[in-house]
């Protein structure tokens, strides 16, 4: 396997580059680009969601999920 699976988040084969994307499309595309909206829809505090958009940080598989339940729900494709 090619992929480090350190990086990985999830059993998806998600890796950080790409969860951190999947967070900023559902941003933009659910929510307007409100991290306050964003934050509150996925559970988490503003700053931890800033954080991830910003790159900071490392998105877990509780965040990962998440994200996808609401791109589902909402008729997303997250990419």
């Amino acid at each position: 396997m090619s992929e480090d699976t350190d990086d990985l988040v999830d059993d998806k084969q998600t890796d950080q580059e790409s969860a951190h994307e999947m967070l900023k499309v559902l941003c933009e595309k659910a929510f307007g680009g409100d991290v306050d909206a964003t934050s509150l829809a996925l559970g988490r505090e503003r700053s931890d969601v800033q954080e991830l958009i910003d790159l900071e940080g490392s998105v877990d598989d509780d965040l990962a999920m998440k994200i996808r339940g609401l791109a589902e729900q909402r008729g997303i494709d997250l990419g």
